[in-house]
């Protein structure tokens, strides 16, 4: 349910707060004081870039082998490993898109050069080029501490570098043929002045454009339903089917604000 995995949540931020109070991170110091020495980098404007690349010591943040074809990749190709950091520190692109990107054309790259093994330039190498890069705004990731969040959520995991769908906790984004699907959720997500709209199955027609008065409708049909929920009480002021005054969004912030 969701309100229990909003709790673990908080209560593994609580076991994360004592745990930093108690070992004070002793052993995660080499952690802030690389991104102390290396902030800002890879420096792309340097006349060899191989050397550049090569400077940096990422410690145990990605795997050996990442560094080492990476390494090898620049100094056969500086150029098309130059323009490839350039597309991935892009901020004006989509960040999936540039992970994306970067993983499968050096993949691409190192077959060229004959090489028949794995490139290693996986989500947490590429995590690593970023947070050196602008450790303000990214973070260093690993795929089992990733794994061990999604078991405590319980949602499914992807597999490593599967990015035909970017999946979180109430959609998907399918790349491939640039689809949003609902995961089993009913609600409402406003983000960057969109609205999304997850209605139930029964509503949905996909040759039908809805216009707002009739998912307002919809939402009113669903606040009516609620109202009958045994579990979870919901006003009944703002869950009457002829409630016009009713506002959906509003009704879930407020049964939020209850529960946690």
């Amino acid at each position: 349910m969701y309100f229990d995995s909003v709790d673990q949540i908080k209560q593994m931020i609580e076991n994360y707060r004592n745990h930093i109070a108690n070992t004070q991170l002793n052993n995660e110091v080499y952690k802030w004081k690389l991104i102390e020495d290396y902030k800002g980098r890879s420096n792309l404007d340097a006349e060899d870039l191989h050397v550049e690349l090569k400077s940096i010591d990422y410690r145990n943040l990605i795997y050996h082998l990442s560094k080492a074809t990476l390494n090898q990749m620049t100094k056969s190709n500086p150029e098309e490993i130059r323009k490839l950091f350039v597309e991935l520190f892009d901020e004006s692109l989509d960040l999936t898109k540039r992970i994306k990107d970067f993983t499968e054309q050096t993949k691409v790259l190192y077959k060229r050069l004959g090489e028949k093994k794995p490139h290693h330039q996986d989500e947490r190498a590429v995590s690593a080029y970023l947070t050196v890069h602008n450790p303000e705004k990214y973070t260093f990731y690993k795929y089992s501490y990733y794994a061990k969040y999604c078991n405590l959520l319980g949602i499914k995991k992807r597999k490593k570098n599967e990015h035909a769908i970017e999946a979180q906790r109430f959609i998907q984004f399918i790349h491939k043929s640039e689809e949003i699907k609902s995961n089993k959720y009913v609600g409402v997500i406003h983000f960057g002045g969109r609205t999304i709209n997850l209605l139930p199955k029964i509503f949905f027609d996909s040759g039908k454009n809805y216009s707002k008065e009739e998912i307002a409708q919809i939402h009113y049909h669903i606040l009516w339903w609620l109202s009958y929920c045994r579990k979870i009480k919901f006003p009944s002021y703002n869950s009457k089917l002829g409630n016009t005054r009713g506002d959906f969004f509003e009704v879930l912030i407020y049964q939020y604000s209850k529960y946690t």
